[in-house]
């Protein structure tokens, strides 16, 4: 009995030691960036200091969590003058977190250029990367003001967050403010992988904003309309854009910004849900990409169009769903004297180019557009939603306002 109960305490305490290991090997290092001399509470350059906590950290075999401890008031933070670079070698989870219970700041003081790319966080790896890359708990604010409408058009533009080749993160809980460029920007490599899942989720942006609708000298003259978005997704699938709210006060501003979200160049199967976007060229742009997106419980106003579909040819059906959304329009491009426009007249819906096969069966459905003035019956149908039946598209359900008139248009949804 003596030998049977030995074995049995033995087992236990090994089952014991192998549930602590595993909880120490699921835990996180970490480390601070103060402890390499970044200072929140001056006003010197911390740029230094940072990349040189990010490289070490970057070098360990565990998961590692990289800490901005937050400055003693709102108006200090971290001073960055470069780019801040976390280049991933290795598949561990990373973890990049400011103060949980407010934002820490990360102030960009850099030119605002895109040649060579200025960003506050600049996180790539090599395409098989099967890790994943938090970022929570920022303010990122760039040093726009009123004397930089001489940018627009011109080959600039910073971004807050540049994710490259990551396939898995979570950006969520951040805020980014007064950036001509763009505030996230997720591109994946051109071989989209059904295994991504990016999350971006609970972010505030506060005039992050851009206009590039003229050719630029980086690409032979052809370069164009390629900046000033609040979210921008290239070349992933299963993205969750949700709860973020995006707004560009053009009484600030004096210009759109391009589009309050992106989804382009073969990405796929994205779900955008209970955003809040307003002050945009386009509120929604999908150009180049694969459908199968989930468009839902948005709330998109003060936009050129609310929602631009530019489809190319694709085989396979994949549509798109655009339900239960919230559309309004109060003439902006005239009250702010808005010169710089994607398109000639303001459009809630678009959908152009090549109709492709993978359109076919998507629907509008269960959404309420209304235009602030009052204007004729049906001429928000006839003028502001610009949707080819033809090509497999088809509404229903859908609410018009014409001032605080309803319009009854629409057939009930089956």
């Amino acid at each position: 009995m003596k030998n049977i109960s030995l074995e049995i305490k033995t087992l236990c305490c090994f089952i014991m030691l192998l549930a602590i290991s595993e909880i120490c090997v699921a835990q996180s290092t970490i480390y601070k960036v103060t402890a390499y001399g970044a200072n929140p509470n001056d006003k010197l350059d911390d740029t230094e200091s940072i990349q040189k906590c990010i490289n070490d950290a970057l070098q360990s075999n565990e998961n590692i969590t990289i800490q901005f401890p937050k400055s003693k008031s709102s108006t200090y933070g971290y001073r960055i003058n470069k780019s801040i670079q976390v280049d991933i070698v290795k598949n561990h989870a990373i973890t990049i977190s400011g103060d949980m219970n407010g934002y820490t700041n990360l102030f960009m003081r850099g030119e605002a250029t895109r040649f060579p790319i200025y960003c506050g966080l600049y996180i790539r790896s090599k395409p098989e990367y099967s890790g994943t890359v938090t970022v929570t708990g920022f303010n990122i604010e760039g040093k726009f003001s009123k004397s930089l409408q001489s940018y627009i058009d011109q080959a600039t533009g910073a971004k807050g967050i540049f994710l490259v080749n990551i396939r898995k993160a979570v950006i969520a809980q951040n805020r980014f403010k007064n950036i001509y460029g763009d505030g996230i920007w997720c591109n994946g490599s051109n071989t989209v992988d059904a295994t991504d899942k990016i999350t971006i989720e609970n972010n505030r942006f506060i005039n992050v904003f851009g206009l590039n609708l003229t050719a630029d000298k980086y690409s032979g003259g052809e370069n164009y309309d390629n900046y000033g978005d609040g979210i921008s997704i290239t070349n992933l699938q299963n993205v969750l854009i949700q709860n973020n709210v995006i707004t560009n006060n053009l009484l600030e501003s004096n210009s759109y910004g391009r589009a309050g979200i992106v989804l382009e160049r073969n990405s796929a199967n994205c779900t955008l849900i209970n955003n809040v976007i307003n002050g945009y060229d386009r509120g929604i742009h999908i150009e180049g990409d694969k459908g199968g997106h989930m468009i839902s419980n948005n709330k998109i106003s003060g936009t050129n169009m609310a929602i631009f579909v530019y489809s190319v040819k694709r085989t396979g059906k994949n549509p798109i769903q655009i339900q239960n959304n919230l559309f309004s329009y109060n003439n902006e491009s005239t009250k702010y004297k808005l010169t710089h426009l994607h398109a000639a007249y303001p459009v809630f819906i678009l959908i152009d180019g090549n109709q492709s096969e993978h359109l076919v069966g998507t629907v509008i459905r269960n959404n309420t557009f209304t235009y602030e003035q009052p204007i004729a019956p049906k001429k928000i149908v006839n003028d502001f939603l610009y949707i080819p039946l033809q090509g497999g598209v088809s509404w229903c359900g859908n609410t018009y306002y014409s001032g605080k008139t309803k319009l009854s248009i629409d057939k009930d949804c089956k």
